[in-house]
């Protein structure tokens, strides 16, 4: 019987596959394999039973980390498939260990593959002897030009370039120097600050449309390391000082939502049980007039703390009120007091030694063990160096409250009143039902 009348009862799978960078960097596209792989099947009338795409991943992952690679061995264990086809062997693996693993579930199921651009399938064992070579020289040259990667990565990130990796926004690649983008960076600042002022995501979202943020990415920039100046290992100028990620961070771990009723508690996410540590949350009781409202220990409501007594939120206010002046003057004083000597010049100065001598290993005009020695003892250096304790800035807390700040707070909504607090305020310690302390931003 010819190989065309055998075809003809073939149910095959079509495979694809491409990692990232394959497909930014040589342009290997799913649907350019998808549109070979549909014109072999058509020309050699194979019945197609289905396509299995694995998009950004590489052939070196096991295949447990590749989805459509799975769901392909799952048709072939309840007998779907006949033949798997695809464009090179590269598509299908390039590690030893794994191809022989799947390749394992293959035979069981007594079923074969199929390069349609290269002279390879597993029907004879001169064959497989052949793909087993083949896959054992493509992994040994992927591992020689992973190692040859990883040393230009390391040799470009001791020079402060940067040669992969999504950028930011507020951030550009220029030279393969990671810089300020001055178009956006200003946005961006506005945008943290609106955050660190409200606690809210949503808000910022809204508010910066043009620069089409959605929940999930401003919730990953707050997390995202460049923004204090360092990508992906690689110095660059921060967006932000660390005081600000400081407040960030706190922000993050602090943030609140609406209850189901929509009522704003005013001093929600800062109110601290002296206790137990735990943060206290606000509550409210109907009443014929009015709504009650107090704050909470979450302990007590879990019953793990015994020693919380509730506040009401008036009278928390009220000692908000009267003590906030008597914080601020103290706050003065220390920030009077309190000289910060700064080590930035220091650090330049190995950082600039250290970029040098990677150029001078890099040009080969020392050797590897020179720059080892050299590399360690400026790293050693730049490790000793203490790092910078800024002073807290309170300027803005003392523009807000002075004069008569009462009268202006009094006629604020309840949302303006939480937004104030929060943008002077990193908690508030309650002991006995009542304020204890009060720790500005």
């Amino acid at each position: 019987m010819s190989e065309k009348k055998n075809l003809l009862r073939v149910r095959a799978a079509l495979y694809i596959r491409v990692s990232t960078q394959e497909q930014a960097i040589r342009g290997l596209s799913l649907d350019a394999q998808r549109a070979v792989l549909e014109a072999w099947a058509k020309k050699e009338k194979v019945k197609v039973v289905g396509v299995y795409a694995d998009e950004g991943i590489s052939a070196r992952k096991k295949a447990t980390k590749r989805p459509a690679l799975q769901r392909l061995l799952r048709d072939v264990e309840v007998g779907k498939i006949d033949l798997i086809a695809f464009t090179k062997l590269d598509r299908w693996f390039r590690n030893v260990a794994e191809y022989y693993k799947v390749q394992e579930i293959l035979e069981a199921h007594g079923v074969n593959w199929r390069t349609i651009q290269e002279n390879y399938d597993t029907s004879t064992a001169s064959e497989r002897f052949k793909v087993n070579m083949m896959l054992s020289v493509a992994q040994d040259e992927a591992d020689r030009t992973s190692e040859r990667i990883k040393a230009v990565m390391r040799a470009a990130k001791e020079k402060g370039e940067s040669l992969a990796g999504s950028v930011p926004l507020g951030y550009r690649r220029v030279n393969r120097h990671i810089v300020i983008d001055p178009e956006t960076a200003p946005v961006v600042r506005k945008a943290f600050e609106m955050y660190m002022d409200t606690g809210s995501i949503s808000r910022v979202v809204r508010t910066f449309s043009a620069l089409r943020l959605d929940y999930q990415i401003f919730s990953n920039m707050l997390k995202n390391k460049t923004y204090t100046g360092d990508f992906h290992g690689v110095s660059v100028e921060p967006l932000l000082t660390p005081e600000e990620q400081r407040s960030i961070e706190n922000t993050r771990h602090k943030r609140t939502r609406k209850t189901k009723e929509r009522r704003t508690y005013i001093f929600s996410g800062l109110l601290i049980c002296a206790a137990c540590g735990r943060r206290m949350s606000g509550k409210s009781v109907k009443r014929k007039y009015d709504d009650h409202m107090y704050y909470i220990c979450s302990g007590r409501v879990a019953m793990a703390c015994e020693a919380a007594k509730i506040i009401s939120e008036k009278n928390a206010e009220i000692a908000m009120m009267e003590n906030i002046s008597e914080v601020i003057e103290t706050a003065v004083m220390l920030e009077q007091e309190s000289g910060v000597v700064s080590h930035k010049a220091e650090r330049d100065a190995i950082k600039r030694k250290l970029s040098r001598l990677a150029d001078l290993y890099v040009d080969e005009l020392i050797s590897i063990d020179d720059y080892k020695r050299q590399h360690n003892e400026l790293q050693a250096a730049l490790d000793a160096i203490p790092e910078d304790i800024p002073a807290k800035d309170i300027t803005a807390a003392k523009q807000a409250f002075s004069g008569d700040w009462q009268s202006t707070y009094s006629q604020l909504s309840r949302d303006k009143k939480q937004e104030f607090w929060r943008k002077f305020v990193d908690k508030v310690i309650i002991k006995d039902g009542k304020v204890q302390d009060i720790f500005l931003r």
